[in-house]
This record gives structure tokens, sequence and C-alpha cells, in this order.
């Protein structure tokens, strides 16, 4: 569902935050490759979706700049990360894609605020699962709900230095398995 990689070395955010952590672009796709190998080891032959979330959107923002376009797609996170080798179903547009399971749309997420299950359910009034904020909460509302599915993270990384620690204290480790009852 996204942000597998942080992309810190293509982002403008990011410059000069991450001055205690120090790893290449190469390396975090690196890392990445070997969690998804994890991944694919333990579903194979399943339907695998990768929907890029803010993070690898990263790229798209970098790349559009005429100055780094001499690069060509050499750092793009899906061919990095060889995802449509892998039998990925790839979702670039981090603002825009989702995918539908069911009645379930799962997205990465756009909203960030302290009711953030509930804004996504009020903005798109459909069953949503999102993790963008890498917290965790639900709102139900009649017959929808909001899941914010938290992270995979660990919170104590260096990696994790751009974000103070008040924020961090509200992200919480998690995933989401969805069940379909027909």
């Amino acid at each position: 569902n996204g942000d597998i990689i942080d992309v810190a070395a293509l982002s403008s955010y990011d410059k000069n935050k991450h001055k205690d952590y120090d790893c290449t672009l190469e390396e975090e796709y690196d890392m990445a490759n070997v969690i998804l190998d994890m991944f694919d080891a333990l579903i194979p032959g399943a339907e695998k979706v990768y929907l890029w979330g803010n993070h690898e959107g990263r790229y798209h923002k970098w790349h559009a700049d005429v100055n780094n376009r001499k690069y060509g797609d050499m750092m793009h996170p899906t061919k990095a990360m060889k995802l449509k080798e892998r039998g990925y179903k790839v979702y670039e547009d981090c603002h825009n894609d989702y995918h539908t399971i069911g009645s379930l749309q799962i997205m990465h997420g756009e909203y960030y605020n302290i009711h953030c299950a509930k804004k996504h359910l009020d903005v798109f009034r459909r069953n949503i699962l999102f993790n963008h904020t890498h917290r965790i909460q639900t709102y139900r509302e009649g017959d929808f709900c909001g899941y914010n599915a938290g992270f995979l993270g660990d919170i104590k990384s260096p990696a994790f230095n751009y974000a103070p620690m008040g924020t961090k204290s509200a992200w919480a480790n998690g995933f989401a398995v969805v069940y379909l009852d027909s």
C-alpha cells in the first residue's frame, strides 16, 4: 500500500533533515527488494498489487524537473523494485489510484489529520482502507467504514528522524488482513 521506500535522496522536503542517516537510493531499493523477496516467497501464486505512496511519488516530482530527466528512468521505483517482473499490478498515481476488493477501496491515503479515518470516509463515502498516516484508526458510519491500518516500520530508526517526536508518538505498527464474505 505504498511507502516501502522513503526516496529521501530525491526529496526536496527532506533536504538537510537526514543528518544522521546516510542511505542512498540504491541502498533503499536493495533493502526493499529483500523485503519484497520475503513477501513473494510467502504468497506464491497470489494476486499482488502495489499502490505507490507519497514517498514513491517523490520520483515523479523529481523527474518533472527537466534537469533530472537526463537520468531517464533508472531511478524509477517500479523498475528498481522489479514490481512488474514480480507479477504485481502497479498503480503509480499515489493521489488518485486505488484498488477495489469487493466493496473496499484500498488506497495509500490522502488526508493527515487527527481524525483521518473519518475524513477519508467523509470524502470518499465508501468502505476505505489506507496507511498514509502510519496510525491505526477505524471510523464507522452507517454501512461504511474507514480503516487506517498503521505501518510496518521501526519508529526508532534514524530513517524516521525527519519527523518530530510528537508525530512519531502517534504512529503504530500494524497491517490489515481483509476477508470477503459473499
